[in-house]
């Protein structure tokens, strides 16, 4: 099984591909996002594929900046700047692939607006750099959270046991959040956040079908579901660590 985990597998991946996507097309999370947010952002569900709302329908707990993590090539982030144009921050930890969504955004819009940065969510020396400070920030996550679950545990300073890379992004997510923030994450497993620790709540989960692969007619394909999440910062502070 491949490690997808891993930056050495991405590179070679993207090396051969020139569009990925995580569990289903990149617009699958739009509609479940617009309707999950709607209290927030004052926006339509329906509003999704039309051109960029008007920042000014935005109440004030709008979001400061909206982190896709893990972006990869998914035109996800298409979608989200047609709805917030110059708030979409995409993260990956390899590089070609930004690059080749950079593109993707320059040839369907005719410039670029959203922002770009390599980094590695799990090295908090990289996330500090480049995009630390706390803010009240949505954070988009289409089975990025799957893909770093199957690497390694990580060594903690505050405990004998080490801790898991998906509680590790979990850390370093929240040192960047305001109480408040959002997280959303689409993930194969309706387990993935069950030990999530003390800095985010999971405030509601929502099945969502997934792409049954069945292509014989009359033959039987049972149903498949991915999990959409909804998790909130809570008021608990955090102190990140290098991890190494």
């Amino acid at each position: 099984m491949p490690d997808y985990s891993s930056l050495t597998y991405w590179q070679s991946r993207f090396e051969k591909e020139t569009c990925f996507e995580w569990l289903g097309p990149g617009d699958i999370m739009m509609p479940h996002l617009a309707r999950i947010l709607e209290p927030v952002l004052n926006c339509d569900e329906n509003d999704y594929s039309s051109s960029k709302l008007p920042e000014q329908r935005c109440n004030e707990s709008f979001p400061t900046n909206i982190f896709h993590i893990g972006s990869g090539t998914s035109q996800l982030s298409l979608d989200l700047r047609s709805l917030y144009s110059t708030r979409v921050v995409n993260i990956d930890f390899e590089q070609s692939c930004l690059a080749q969504l950079r593109q993707s955004e320059l040839a369907k819009y005719g410039d670029v607006k959203m922002e770009y940065k390599q980094i590695d969510m799990l090295n908090w020396e990289q996330v500090e750099s480049q995009i630390a400070g706390e803010a009240r920030v949505l954070i988009i996550d289409k089975s990025t959270s799957d893909a770093i679950s199957c690497g390694p545990d990580k060594p903690s300073p505050f405990s004998q046991s080490p801790i898991s890379p998906v509680r590790v992004l979990a850390l370093h997510l929240a040192a960047l959040s305001l109480p408040g923030s959002i997280w959303i994450a689409l993930s194969y497993s309706a387990s993935r956040f069950d030990d999530i620790g003390e800095f985010w709540n999971v405030e509601m989960t929502e099945k969502v079908a997934a792409e049954s692969g069945q292509t014989k007619e009359g033959v039987y394909a049972p149903e498949v579901w991915h999990t959409l999440y909804v998790l909130r910062r809570t008021n608990h502070p955090v102190r990140p660590f290098v991890c190494d």
